[in-house]
Parts: C-alpha cells; structure tokens; sequence
C-alpha cells in the first residue's frame, strides 16, 4: 500500500508540474498579446509627446525672438537716446567716472 500512495504522489506532482508549465505557456502568449495590442498605443503616445515638444520649442523659440527684437528696440532707442546728447554733457560724465575708477593722485 506504501508503493501505491508513493505512485500516487509522484503522479499527482507530475500532473501540477505539467499544469505549472501549461500555465507559463498561457501566461506567456497572453503577455505577448496584451504588447502586441500596447504597442501601438504607446508608440501613438510617444509621437504625441515628440508633437507637443516640437511645438512647445518652436514657440519658446518664437517668444525668444520677440524678446530679442524688444530689447534690441530698447538698446537702439537708448543709443540713440546718447547719440543726440550734446559732446559737453557726454564729456562731463566720462570725467566724473574716470574721477570715481582712478586713485586720486
């Protein structure tokens, strides 16, 4: 009776090890299947994400170059702003500052 119950267990651990590797096999398809069906999604999500990059550079790059040309207005005006002061005045100032830098001597 000893043989048979050993029999019996060395069958039964034969039949789940066969249902285990039935089950990796099942588990495994159905992996393959579910990535096969996400792949397309994720790479649609991928280029939409490319999409709003490109489209968010592209208007940095916009906004970059209206500040450019902003400030470049601001720096024109300003220059032109000390071009039409008057020699004396200009020559006033330099020798102000030239006083401050230079030791005093």
């Amino acid at each position: 009776m000893g043989d048979r119950l050993l029999d019996e267990i060395i069958h039964l651990e034969k039949a789940l090890q066969l249902q285990v590797e039935q089950e990796k096999v099942r588990v495994q398809l159905w992996i393959e299947q579910e990535r096969s069906l996400l792949e397309p999604v994720l790479s649609e999500a991928e280029q939409e994400r490319a999409r709003a990059f490109a489209e968010a550079l592209a208007e940095a790059r916009i906004l970059a170059g209206e500040e450019e040309a902003v400030r470049r207005q601001a720096a024109l005006q300003y220059c032109q702003r000390l071009a039409e002061m008057p020699e004396s005045f200009l020559r006033e100032i330099l020798e102000r500052s030239i006083q401050r830098i230079l030791p005093e001597g």
